[in-house]
């Protein structure tokens, strides 16, 4: 799939930015993720990027 790029580098990683413009476009309300990078971001604009382990505690208790 193809995804509109951001309009500037998010991650440290520039290979993760695909995936929160994936979040973004699919107008998701959560990335899951372990990737040490995307958790640094936190959240971007409307997408949460959460652990797996916080997103079951936080959100499915």
């Amino acid at each position: 799939m193809q995804f509109p790029p951001l309009d500037k580098q998010v991650s440290a990683d520039p290979d993760d930015d695909k995936f929160i413009a994936c979040g973004m476009e699919s107008k998701a309300e959560f990335l899951i993720s372990g990737d040490r990078h995307l958790l640094a971001v936190d959240d971007f604009k409307s997408l949460k990027i959460v652990s797996p382990s916080d997103f079951i505690k936080k959100y499915l208790k």
